[in-house]
């Protein structure tokens, strides 16, 4: 697990774009066991687009973006009322679920995606974030649950904050907004070192 953990650490401090950062998270999961996973970050506003890194099929994201699911989507929902991480599946569906609740579960199960655990996350401007974990059954979720629910949390917090770093800078420099990897690579450059050790 420390292995697993510092791996994900070193190479998500160094993703510098949305492909290094899919990947970086596409390999913790695979080594923990879980199977794919998605992080979504909401604005304040419904009226712009989610941002969404996953590594779930392409043809279930775009008919999920274009669908505009996470508007209704009962995991995003709860994960905007309830701060604390979950686990879903298809059992944990009530009786009482609307028929497009059941549908909705029935449909992303057709892309492989069956049940997971999500860690709700604040802040992204101004509004929320989540990132979850998928597995092809419910024992697998819990069991991942079991063994590393703290790294899981730990991971999904991280994983948020590199994003936030890579597309809301905190830091301006004469006017120009940069991410936490620009300052660090203009920090080496001005300590002397080349670009190949940059």
């Amino acid at each position: 697990m420390d292995i697993i953990l510092q791996a994900f650490l070193d190479d998500l401090e160094l993703a510098g774009n949305i492909h290094q950062l899919r990947d970086v998270l596409a390999a913790v999961a695979v080594g923990l066991g879980l199977g794919s996973y998605a992080y979504m970050a909401l604005a304040s506003s419904p009226s712009k687009r989610p941002r969404l890194i996953s590594s779930y099929d392409i043809r279930w994201t775009d008919h999920y973006l274009t669908n505009r699911y996470e508007q209704r989507d009962p995991v995003i929902l709860r994960s905007l009322r309830d701060p604390k991480p979950f686990e879903w599946g298809p059992d944990t569906v009530s009786s009482g679920a609307s028929i497009w609740i059941r549908n909705f579960f029935h449909e992303a199960a057709s892309f492989g995606i069956h049940a997971g655990l999500t860690i709700p996350m604040v802040r992204w401007q101004g509004g929320r974030a989540a990132l979850t974990f998928t597995a092809d059954c419910r024992s697998e979720v819990l069991a991942a649950i079991r063994h590393c629910a703290g790294e899981l949390r730990m991971i999904a917090y991280s994983f948020h904050k590199q994003v936030r770093n890579l597309f809301h800078p905190s830091y301006v420099i004469e006017g120009v907004s940069l991410s936490l990897r620009q300052v660090q690579c203009l920090e080496w450059l001005a300590r002397g070192k080349t670009i190949e050790e940059t």
